[in-house]
């Protein structure tokens, strides 16, 4: 719409080791109005990868299934994501917006490097 600028939709996971990803993988979906950057900020959701698994097919779901947050764990990743960008009106604050979720997921989310059936081919 005239509203907005674009929408973007990005899977952010914690961690790769071997070209594999670690269970702990969520999609961040960012809606940019037309003001962003210089005088508003993103609109930023975090849902579990299951939602969106037809945008990102080359994904593989680890035998556990997709991590999913608790509404307890959504609500703290969430406000981590929010901290990040708050105060950012005039700056670019998507990479930021990332790193924070990224961070929270590797911190929360993120299965042992160790453990090899919850990593995905």
């Amino acid at each position: 719409d005239s509203e907005s600028a674009g929408r973007i939709v990005i899977a952010v996971t914690p961690e790769v080791i071997d070209d594999k990803e670690v269970v702990g993988a969520n999609v961040m979906e960012v809606s940019l109005p037309s003001s962003y950057p210089s005088s508003a900020a993103p609109i930023i959701t975090c849902s579990s990868l299951a939602q969106h698994a037809d945008l990102f097919e080359h994904r593989s779901a680890p035998k556990g299934g997709f991590f999913a947050p608790s509404a307890e764990q959504a609500k703290a990743l969430a406000a981590s994501v929010a901290a990040a960008v708050d105060g950012g009106h005039g700056d670019v604050v998507v990479f930021d917006a990332v790193a924070a979720a990224r961070e929270w997921l590797a911190t929360n989310a993120a299965s042992k490097a160790s453990d090899a059936d919850d990593i995905c081919a």
